[in-house]
């Protein structure tokens, strides 16, 4: 086990994802810019152009896992959670149903203490980041003013105001983020890639104390922090000429055990994910090998994954005379020149309608892009 760690550790694809991936976001701006957007966000909330329609998500369910390094948060210490269902936000907002790409999950909750004062840690973060990502679809002014909208809705006093305070603060730090050097900077710096991954690494974190405050600062980013730390030493160790392989390995395992527990696992998991996806990559170009595949899943994800991506991507005979047909009929709409275009697209979701239950039209959609 302790071979397999080292040999993950000191692979240079894996080295510089993990380094790379706390600065990887800066290539863009994480904050739509917008010339009638204030620095610092008002408390008065603008009224929304954007009224796109309740979409129900009818596709199986996709099992994911949060892989952003990040350990036990402080909400078990907050007795007070504060959440509203996003059926009852869309009665309620002036801003009208969310986006298409928020459409399918929960609104995260926010936090107080018993003296009624916001838990400002990465289950605030979490709800902030829920919004802003998706302001490239609607706006980051939209984003904020859905936000400030669920301050009103959620919260009361001292945490109401705090949260339009951290919510200052956070837009203030992320507008900055603009001013750092790019990854491709980092990976162009040659020899010296590291140096200027820390010194951007460093800078970054000063700002989030400048911005947000060392309290608020270490409970959302401590954990990212550590793992920044983690994977800049990882990455220095992999460039370090002067030592054998031999001592690169001992040195790996003891940034490794450096760590606390929480992060030893998750890097643990993440490796194991690392070698089963590429077992499962290595299967599919072998036929008949749909079982294996199916326990190697289940084994590292649990079984409603495995079930969800056997059912994706199930090619039995049945499946693809449906699809033949489907697309045989769909052909013959499309070729029609008595049908308009109108009627032929009613045509073909209709046809959608007679081949395939809402479940099978996503297989299918995931199935066509492959």
């Amino acid at each position: 086990m302790q071979s397999k760690t080292i040999s993950a550790a000191l692979g240079a694809c894996l080295v510089l994802a993990g380094a790379y991936h706390y600065v990887s976001q800066l290539d863009a701006p994480l904050v739509e810019t917008e010339t009638s957007l204030h620095p610092h966000v008002s408390q008065t909330m603008h009224a929304s152009a954007s009224d796109a329609a309740y979409k129900t998500d009818v596709s199986p369910p996709t099992v994911t896992d949060d892989t952003h390094y990040q350990g036990d948060s402080r909400e078990e210490m907050a007795p007070n959670i504060h959440q509203l269902s996003t059926a009852l936000y869309r009665q309620q907002s002036i801003f009208g149903a969310l986006p298409d790409r928020l459409q399918a999950a929960d609104i995260p909750p926010l936090y107080t203490h018993a003296d009624g004062s916001l838990l400002m840690d990465r289950s605030a973060q979490r709800f902030m980041e829920f919004f802003l990502g998706a302001a490239r679809e609607e706006s980051t002014q939209t984003a904020i003013g859905r936000m400030q909208e669920l301050f009103s809705l959620m919260l009361d006093e001292p945490a109401y105001s705090q949260a339009h305070a951290l919510l200052n603060n956070y837009m203030d730090y992320r507008a900055q983020l603009d001013n750092f050097v790019s990854r491709n900077d980092i990976m162009q710096a040659g020899t010296h890639r590291t140096e200027v991954l820390r010194e951007t690494l460093d800078r970054r974190r000063m700002l989030r104390r400048d911005t947000l405050g060392h309290e608020v600062a270490n409970a959302m980013f401590g954990d990212s922090e550590r793992y920044e730390d983690y994977a800049v030493k990882l990455l220095a160790l992999q460039d370090d000429s002067t030592l054998s392989e031999s001592e690169k390995q001992t040195r790996a395992v003891q940034i490794e055990s450096d760590l606390p527990e929480h992060l030893r696992q998750r890097i643990e998991r993440e490796r194991r994910v690392r070698e089963t996806e590429a077992a499962i990559a290595k299967l599919k170009s072998q036929p008949g090998t749909e079982a294996e595949i199916y326990v190697l899943r289940k084994d590292t994800y649990g079984e409603p994954y495995a079930k969800h991506w056997a059912y994706m991507e199930e090619q039995s005979p049945e499946w693809q005379n449906r699809v033949v047909h489907f697309e045989q009929a769909k052909q013959a709409v499309l070729d029609s020149v008595m049908l308009t275009d109108a009627q032929q697209r009613e045509q073909i979701r209709q046809l959608r309608d007679q081949f395939f239950s809402s479940d099978e039209l996503a297989k299918l959609a995931w199935q066509s892009l492959q």
